[in-house]
């Protein structure tokens, strides 16, 4: 995330919670005119898009 910061793709900000210690929770946005390179209306047509579900593969002998 941070070389994302450095290349102005994203933006962080932190948000204070009442009762939380620390600098707080990251908040990131992403930059539009860098995230995206077409149009809206195509966009919004891949969004539409019917998509197949995703297949879950289950790994035998894995670390327990």
């Amino acid at each position: 995330m941070g070389t994302l910061e450095k290349m102005g793709v994203i933006r962080r900000e932190r948000c204070k919670i009442e009762g939380m210690q620390g600098r707080g929770v990251a908040v990131y946005f992403i930059n539009p005119h860098v995230a995206w390179n077409g149009w809206l209306d195509i966009r919004k047509a891949q969004a539409a898009a019917p998509r197949p579900p995703m297949q879950l593969e289950l790994l035998q002998g894995g670390a327990s």
